[in-house]
């Protein structure tokens, strides 16, 4: 996780401009609220997905291959493994950032990159601009969480 944070600080806070300290008051303050209460929904629409789903209907379903995969199966199974680790490690970071912890910052960083992955399997270009965003925004408030207390 080191050599990711590293990363991140050299391709957000170097090569990026570095948003004014009262900006990152303000993100410090507002993104736990909001990656709790989403992360929250997220996990109980996520819920609902999976009770309206006819399973026998869907091993029916016969769709494309890519590399011997069956696509639709495929997304079937990155949406019911990878989608509630998201929401559980979201509203984690984001409980944890409330506290000012640097544990809930890595949470929410992590969370951010399962999701980024999923929208970019799924070649969906606004959920990876916005996570890309959300990462910018993370790398930018993480010298004011302290090191200590991890």
């Amino acid at each position: 996780m080191e050599k990711l944070e590293a990363l991140m600080g050299t391709l957000f806070t170097q090569k990026l401009p570095v948003l004014p300290d009262k900006v990152k008051s303000v993100i410090m303050q507002v993104l736990p609220w909001i990656f709790a209460a989403f992360g929250a929904l997220g996990f109980l629409s996520w819920i609902t997905a999976v009770g309206l789903v006819n399973f026998s209907q869907m091993a029916a379903l016969k769709g494309s291959y890519i590399l011997g995969y069956d696509v639709p199966l495929l997304g079937l199974i990155i949406f019911y493994a990878l989608v509630p680790l998201s929401q559980i490690l979201i509203m984690a970071g984001g409980y944890y950032m409330l506290g000012r912890r640097l544990k809930g910052w890595r949470l929410a960083v992590l969370a951010t990159l399962i999701s980024l992955t999923i929208n970019a399997l799924y070649v969906y270009a606004f959920g990876v601009v916005w996570d890309v965003l959300v990462l910018y925004a993370l790398q930018q408030i993480k010298e004011l969480y302290p090191k200590t207390g991890v």
